[in-house]
Formats: C-alpha cells, structure tokens, sequence
C-alpha cells in the first residue's frame, strides 16, 4: 500500500493529499509532527535523508520526496482521472501554471516570511550583481524598485499558454 508521510498542518503535502484524493487512490497516512523536529529524527531520516514532507512511499518501496515526482508518479501510475491533461497542449499549460505557481507564488511567500518573521531579522540576502537592497524591509531581490518597494515588473503576467 502506498504511503504518505505527512504534516496536516504544514501546506506541501496538502498538494500530494489532494492529487491522491482526486485520483481515488487507496492509502496510508503517517503523520510527522514538524513543530517537535520529528522530521530530523534518525527513523525519519532513514525514510526520507532530506528531511521533508511530503514523502510518499510507493508500492514498489522508492521514496518520492517532492510534490513534482509524487504527482508525475500518481498521474503515470493511475492515469484515470488524468489531472496533468490529456493532450500535449493541455500537459504543456498545466506545466506552465505548475511551474509558476511553484517558483514565482514561493518566492514571494518565502520574500514575504523572511520579511516578517522575527528570526529572520538581519538575514536577507545580498548578493552582487543586479540585486538591490530594499531598505524597509531589509531584503534584497532581482529588480527591487528601492522607492516604492515593489517589484519592478507586474508580479502575474499572461501565461505563455492560452486558448483564443
């Protein structure tokens, strides 16, 4: 039986829970209680080295260990419903809105939680070549608009794939 090694309260593995769910698929749920560093523990380091949730242990015994290798996996595995599209363009769109929401969505998150969690306090990060300094906040991204503390460019453009 598949298992999922994951955190309720934690946002990654609700995409794995969610695709698993969609596609009917019978399986078992451990939970790792990230709050206690349970993740960092030798038994869930022999499961998983790189101490991250999700991880979904298919019934052949591999450990996925990211959202991307679990639901390429489920949708080759259990291919109905199809939840990645049924033709190129279709895969090639999803792909597209994956691979925004992924990269540009988690940078802004992780820009907005390096900016307002106190630990984080004197730990942007600075690098030469491009990057400014945003004064207010103490960070630092590609075409940082020091003035207004914006990005210089809008944050959501058309997507590259679209339907006339």
């Amino acid at each position: 039986m598949i298992t999922l090694y994951d955190c309720a309260t934690a946002p990654s593995p609700r995409r794995a829970r969610i695709f698993l769910t969609e596609k009917g698929v019978a399986f078992e749920t451990v939970q790792v209680d990230l709050r206690n560093a349970e993740q960092l523990s030798n038994a869930f380091r022999a499961v998983n080295p790189q101490c991250t949730v999700p991880a979904l242990q298919t019934d052949e015994g591999v450990v996925l260990t990211d959202n991307a290798a679990i639901a390429a996996y489920l949708e080759a595995r259990y291919p109905q419903p199809p939840l990645l599209g049924v033709n190129a363009l279709d895969k090639a769109e999803i792909a597209s809105w994956n691979w925004r929401m992924e990269f540009e969505g988690l940078m802004a998150i992780a820009e907005a939680l390096r900016n307002s969690a106190p630990a984080m306090l004197n730990r942007a990060l600075r690098r030469a070549g491009g990057l400014r300094a945003n004064s207010r906040v103490g960070t630092a991204w590609p075409g940082a608009n020091s003035t207004l503390h914006e990005p210089a460019r809008p944050a959501f453009r058309r997507p590259r794939f679209h339907r006339r």
